[in-house]
């Protein structure tokens, strides 16, 4: 192909060169990028980066095509070992955090041997706790003032008809009334004295109602009481010695309390001890120590079954 110039040159062109030419494929600077290429020269720091990523993330889907305990074979190697995962990792953990050092260890065992040393201390000054009788302490069957009452108005009633009756039978046997009223003077004189007898009395009525009766049963139910208490203070003193449970149970250390515990402690609670509602105020305060004591025993078991279990001391 012709072209012509205005200087009257005509100059011959191949179409091919001038169709690279209109694309740009004659530029200096692409060629020169071209014949780099070609000469395979090294890629710049850029390139080598990027070039290693996509090689990266193919050996991690190779690594991943394997199972997620064990990595990927390798080629005429000896057989993969077990990987261990994040669970198991995690599950070691506590295991090790569990583990402490001697010198905490001895401080534990120093510690529960102290408290197994005082709860056995507290337990043998309250056991007699274990043998305390609610039913002798209450005194269920103890007289009322009322039953006292009623029974001493009986008795009175008793005396004046039987001094009634023997008067007029004298006066009957002396002609000084008619022999009728004199009679029956005498038959009730004769009921009167009938239930002097205790088995007539219990023939007659349901339960006992005569006063010294009365009186003897409570001065029974007194003795009983005071006996039992005696057992149970002993000589160093149970309401005193049940003190040392007042930090679990605060109760023991109410002030209602202070007065009996100190007479405990001085060995003078039997004398304090008068009438009824002391013995049942004495019974209330060994029912609250007994829930205390309950418990002691409770973490003295436990305390001797970690000592044998963690240290082996027994």
């Amino acid at each position: 192909m012709k072209i012509h110039n205005p200087n009257n040159l005509d100059v011959d062109v191949d179409l091919s060169a001038l169709r690279a030419m209109v694309r740009g494929d004659l530029d200096p600077v692409r060629q020169a990028i071209d014949e780099r290429r070609e000469a395979k020269l090294p890629a710049p720091p850029l390139a080598k980066k990027a070039a290693e990523k996509p090689e990266k993330s193919k050996a991690k889907a190779s690594a991943g095509s394997g199972s997620a305990n064990f990595p990927a074979p390798k080629a005429g190697g000896a057989p993969p070992q077990p990987v261990a995962t994040a669970v198991a990792v995690k599950a070691r953990k506590p295991a090790d955090s569990a583990v402490r050092d001697p010198e905490s260890l001895e401080r534990e065992k120093t510690r529960l041997v102290n408290r197994r040393r005082m709860l056995a201390q507290v337990i043998q000054a309250c056991e007699a706790l274990e043998v305390v009788n609610p039913e002798v302490l209450a005194m269920s069957d103890y007289p009322t003032p009322e039953r006292l009452l009623l029974a001493r108005r009986w008795r009175d009633l008793w005396v004046v008809l039987a001094l009634l009756s023997s008067g007029l039978a004298l006066m009957g046997w002396l002609g000084m009334i008619n022999a009728v009223t004199a009679g029956i003077a005498a038959g009730v004189l004769v009921f009167l004295l009938a239930l002097l007898w205790r088995p007539v009395r219990g023939f007659l009525f349901r339960a006992e109602h005569s006063y010294p009766a009365l009186i003897s049963s409570r001065k029974s139910l007194e003795f009983k009481a005071m006996s039992h208490i005696k057992m149970l203070e002993g000589t160093t003193g149970l309401a005193w010695q049940c003190q040392a449970m007042r930090e679990r149970h605060p109760v023991l250390g109410e002030k209602r309390y202070e007065r009996m515990v100190l007479l405990s402690r001085q060995g003078q609670l039997l004398k304090a001890m008068r009438n009824v509602a002391a013995f049942r105020f004495y019974l209330q305060y060994l029912l609250e120590a007994r829930k205390s004591f309950a418990e002691v025993k409770k973490e003295y078991l436990e305390v001797v079954s970690r000592l044998a279990k963690e240290f082996s001391v027994f």
